[in-house]
């Protein structure tokens, strides 16, 4: 129950340092309004990952953070930011079925991740936030110092390394397409599985 107590406090701590944070895009959200009126600025993008259950559930267990994180995650976007919830891309597996394409499985992932990293132009803002399992998986042609990978796990992912996703794969839909002056926060809270 401590640690469970303490969890809370975390993310109640991170907040408070988001909504802080995100003072200062408020304001500036609220200066670049003009511009967006007439086409000069584009709005802001999120895309918001949640799991909670996992095929492989001896495996990777249930997780029951991910609906927290996803209303945390909203309620700063939406209330801290005034993003219009139009603008927010939620995809999980406790509101939708195995058929939607917002079913986080590694298929859809990638592309909605794709997605947000190719349409964000400069003087945008994204979001990206992931609650789910991780994992560390042995590099076949090391590049990091560790001679690891991370990777996060879509719903269909196995703890043989299959339909995960790892962090160079991020980085190349994720981050390598961002032009300069575009922004992009990201927030991950995965635990970490082996």
């Amino acid at each position: 129950m401590f640690f469970l107590n303490t969890i809370s406090h975390l993310k109640a701590t991170l907040f408070y340092v988001l909504y802080n944070c995100f003072l200062f895009r408020s304001i500036s959200w609220i200066l670049l309004q003009p511009l967006r009126r007439f086409g000069l600025a584009r709005r802001p993008y999120a895309l918001l990952i949640g799991i909670e259950q996992y095929k492989e559930n001896g495996v990777w267990g249930q997780l029951p953070g991910a609906r927290g994180d996803i209303r945390l995650y909203k309620e700063i976007l939406t209330k801290g930011l005034g993003i219009h919830p139009y603008d927010i891309i939620v995809m999980n597996d406790f509101e939708f079925s195995p058929l939607s394409t917002f079913y986080p499985t590694r298929h859809n992932m990638e592309r909605e991740i794709r997605k947000l990293g190719s349409s964000l132009r400069v003087g945008d803002l994204g979001f990206f936030s992931y609650s789910g399992h991780a994992k560390q998986l042995k590099e076949h042609a090391p590049s990091e110092a560790d001679g690891m990978d991370e990777a996060i796990v879509p719903v269909d992912g196995s703890n043989e390394g299959e339909n995960l996703i790892k962090d160079n794969e991020l980085n190349s839909w994720l981050v390598a397409p961002l032009p300069a002056g575009a922004t992009l926060l990201a927030a991950c809270d995965a635990s970490p599985s082996h």
